[in-house]
């Protein structure tokens, strides 16, 4: 069974039960927030995630704005994110952003697997 840590940040409550469920069907450890500020106060409390899958457009903080304080932050500013977005945001703001990849809604299970891979054990693909 597959081993390591995910902060999953998505303001869409079916949609984060849903790939919190398919992470942790793989032996992952999920840890959940609504939005970024959530998302920031969860890593400055807990030891750190082995990588952050991070929805884009969220209330409060949206994720361009999660990885900015992310990125400004030394503590932080390690830990490898992977967008998930149905926004047409430009690629050369994601690459921007120095984001692991970017995924697009909706998203499979084999997609989202893929994606957090290099980071967390979720077994063979």
């Amino acid at each position: 069974m597959g081993s390591g840590s995910v902060l999953l940040v998505e303001d869409d409550d079916d949609l984060r039960l849903t790939v919190a469920e398919i992470l942790r069907d793989r032996g992952v450890e999920v840890a959940e927030a609504s939005n970024g500020i959530e998302a920031l106060s969860w890593m400055h409390d807990h030891p750190l995630p082995d990588a952050i899958v991070l929805d884009l457009m969220m209330p409060k903080m949206n994720g361009l704005q999660f990885r900015q304080e992310q990125l400004s932050d030394p503590a932080l500013a390690a830990v490898p994110v992977v967008f998930i977005t149905a926004s047409t945001v430009g690629q050369s703001v994601l690459d921007a952003t120095g984001a692991s990849s970017v995924l697009r809604k909706p998203v499979t299970a084999d997609q989202l697997l893929e994606a957090v891979r290099p980071f967390v054990d979720v077994g063979p693909s």
